[in-house]
């Protein structure tokens, strides 16, 4: 064990270091890589372990009034779905968790579709260029936006990536989902149907 990154034994006296039992040195080496390897484990299954979806936090305040920029350079602004629900997700390409909850999130923007929402992704890389390379020549089936200097995920109060807001039509913010999800788990179909009304069994569903 260390201390500081010096051994414990660092500290104490030549008598006390003296006293202490001799261990060979083999059984030393094994039990340190022992525990290195458990721990190793139990940190690769703890990064596994998915999130749980209904992990929400529940918010009730006024959205920050964000105006990005889409590809084609238009302005998109929370004014323009006053009375629809809007999920919002700040993002990066050089995010993995981002890149991995993606597909999913295609799935809840098919399933959600319709007048009274809508799914932004609003990524915070330094350009358009490695969001281009990342969609290829795709079209992904929500908006995409883009923030730069990240001034409107901060605004946001954004720490971590990914980071989703659920807006309500009032433009006040409902709900905050910290790091990546599985957008088409079937626990959203119930957490969005209570909201908006309707769904049916298409999310998670939905191919």
């Amino acid at each position: 064990m260390t201390s500081g990154g010096r051994l414990i034994t660092d500290k104490l006296s030549p008598k006390r270091r003296r006293s202490l039992p001799l261990v060979p040195a083999a059984i030393v080496v094994a039990l340190a890589v022992a525990a290195a390897v458990k721990a190793y484990e139990i940190s690769r299954h703890s990064r596994a372990l998915p999130h749980d979806p209904l992990t929400v936090q529940p918010l009730d305040r006024p959205a920050p009034p964000f105006a990005l920029a889409d590809r084609q350079g238009n302005r998109v602004r929370l004014a323009d779905f006053e009375g629809r629900w809007v999920l919002l997700n700040f993002w990066a390409t050089w995010c993995e968790p981002c890149r991995v909850e993606m597909p999913s999130m295609e799935r809840l923007a098919k399933a959600l579709a319709g007048e009274d929402f809508q799914m932004l992704a609003v990524s915070v890389d330094e350009s358009w260029e490695p969001v281009d390379a990342f969609f290829k020549d795709e079209r992904p089936g929500f908006r995409v936006l883009h923030d730069d200097e990240a001034k409107w995920a901060q605004a946001f109060g954004t720490s971590k990536f990914p980071e989703t807001y659920l807006i309500g039509p009032d433009g006040r913010l409902k709900a905050k989902f910290v790091g990546p999800r599985d957008w088409s788990d079937p626990a959203f179909e119930e957490y969005f149907a209570k909201r908006f009304g309707r769904l049916g069994d298409q999310v998670g569903r939905s191919e």
